[in-house]
């Protein structure tokens, strides 16, 4: 894992999800909308790692925890999988103490999460980006 500038880390290595990422984001929650996309991306790492996403339920919850993020299903992808029922979003609840750094990324709105999808959900290519911004 490399540091790229002040809060912004990147990783090539998908252990590193489960090992830094993920336990940072739930040591520190993101305090928006955000972190409700969080909760859900983290599950869906954790149901990869644990091989489920190769199986058709596996696949289907997945795509259950795609259409709770951000803004949902896109047109084509629920056209393919049109009985699909969204998760609920979990609520993030504001921590009963907050860091005095939190200001400046507050105000300007700052904050996202992404990850690759490999598999069938790529559609011609190895990976595709996944952006929860």
């Amino acid at each position: 894992m490399t540091a790229l500038a002040l809060g912004q880390s990147r990783t090539k290595v998908p252990s590193d999800l489960l090992r830094v990422i993920i336990p940072h984001f739930l040591e520190y929650p993101l305090i928006s909308k955000k972190g409700g996309d969080f909760l859900l991306w983290s599950k869906v790492v954790e149901m990869v790692s644990k091989k489920d996403h190769l199986t058709q339920p596996g696949q289907l919850k997945i795509i259950s925890y795609y259409a709770s993020i951000n803004r949902g299903l896109s047109p084509k992808v629920s056209e393919f999988f049109p009985d699909i029922i969204p998760f609920d979003r979990p609520n993030q609840l504001l921590p009963s103490k907050l860091s005095p750094h939190l200001g400046p990324g507050l105000s300007q709105g700052q904050g996202w999460v992404s990850g690759f999808v490999a598999g069938p959900f790529a559609q011609g290519s190895k990976r595709k980006m996944v952006d929860f911004n």
